[in-house]
């Protein structure tokens, strides 16, 4: 009977871990000191095969901040890397078409559910202009309501450095950077649905 009360009491901390609200905010690690201007360049290094330089939390829509003072959208940092990754949760269901605005090179991936596991790359960019978006993603149907595991990573070798993540929603006419109220961080759990 005790084991039997262990595996209960265990299940539940689990379940109230991944059952969380909107944080309105995603989850990013950085590198920094890693060269190259290609997202390969990062993915492939020693350094992001083991612990980030940093990590913090992004509160202002999906678009990379300075991890300085959390508000600087441009020139902040040179020869880095950074994971952007947290959970998506429409408000609405339908055809969404995502796209990137970024400097250096950037790649979007996005879930079919929850899990990291099913991830698939959706988009990537070399460099654009700052707040002009790339070429589209061709439409992914998402259903209102259920969250989405999804991850950005961005590389920047020097100069000007930003990563902007963007989408048309199905009764949206143009591209617009996605909101922090259908992000959740991460770190804090799956969101209920």
């Amino acid at each position: 009977m005790k084991n039997l009360a262990c595996t209960i009491a265990a299940s539940a901390t689990i379940a109230l871990a991944n059952a969380g609200d909107l944080t309105n905010s995603l989850t990013r690690d950085y590198w920094t000191g890693v060269r190259g201007v290609e997202v390969s360049d990062l993915t492939t290094s020693e350094a992001f095969q083991g612990q980030p330089t940093g990590s913090d939390e992004i509160t202002s829509g999906f678009k990379a901040v300075s991890w300085k003072d959390g508000k600087t959208d441009q020139r902040w940092a040179t020869h880095f890397g950074e994971k952007i990754y947290g959970y998506l949760v429409p408000a609405t269901s339908g055809p969404y078409i995502f796209a990137l605005s970024n400097d250096d090179a950037a790649e979007l991936f996005l879930s079919s559910d929850e899990t990291p596991e099913n991830k698939r790359s959706i988009v990537k960019n070399r460099l654009t202009s700052y707040g002009k978006w790339s070429k589209h993603s061709a439409p992914v149907q998402l259903e209102a309501g259920k969250p989405y595991y999804v991850e950005l990573i961005h590389k920047e070798m020097t100069g000007n450095t930003y990563s902007l993540v963007g989408w048309k929603t199905p009764d949206g006419t143009e591209v617009e950077l996605i909101p922090a109220e259908v992000l959740s961080s991460f770190k804090g759990g799956v969101p209920k649905q």
